[in-house]
């Protein structure tokens, strides 16, 4: 499915609420020094939508959300912020968690985040804070963001069930090895 027709499909749900385009999301500060991009769909993504949040409904126990581009940012900065990783306890560069990038919200501590890495630039990720970058607890969502916001539809209709099929799918694990 086109990415256009796919954000079509998103406004036209009332369950999803849809925002008008607000520009571009940019590097952050960490990770402009690498030399690393965003993926094609992330940014053509932009230029059709301002953000996605689902309407749950009161018993439900399922958050998504596609965060604007200024509520997104280097997870690691955005997640940790006056925590370790500014002590420094936190991720190095030279480890697979610093090339991630907060593009989603879950349910209270969890996120939805994209891999800017070469070798994994589009993997879109489950992750929960007390688990964070552990291999074995972080979900792979997709392996490219438009993937990622098909799941996330997909989560829409399913509700807490979709959570389960995620939670018991491929681990990151399996993606370093």
């Amino acid at each position: 499915m086109k990415l256009e027709n796919l954000t079509k499909k998103f406004k036209k749900n009332i369950k999803w609420k849809f925002s008008a385009p607000k520009g571009v999301p940019h590097i952050p500060k960490g990770l402009s020094e690498l030399s690393i991009s965003f993926p094609s769909d992330y940014l053509k993504f932009w230029e059709l939508c301002g953000g996605l949040d689902y309407k749950f409904e009161k018993d439900e126990d399922l958050c998504l959300s596609v965060l604007s581009p200024s509520e997104s940012g280097w997870a690691v900065g955005e997640i940790f912020s006056g925590f370790g990783y500014v002590t420094g306890m936190f991720p190095h560069k030279n480890e697979y968690t610093w090339y991630w990038y907060l593009i989603g919200r879950g349910d209270t501590d969890d996120y939805y985040l994209m891999d800017l890495a070469p070798e994994r630039l589009g993997y879109c990720y489950f992750a929960n804070f007390y688990f964070f970058g552990h291999p074995h607890h972080t979900s792979l969502v997709s392996y490219n963001f438009q993937d990622f916001l098909i799941e996330i539809y997909r989560a829409g209709e399913m509700g807490e069930e979709w959570l389960e099929l995620i939670e018991e799918g491929e681990k990151l694990a399996s993606i370093l090895a």
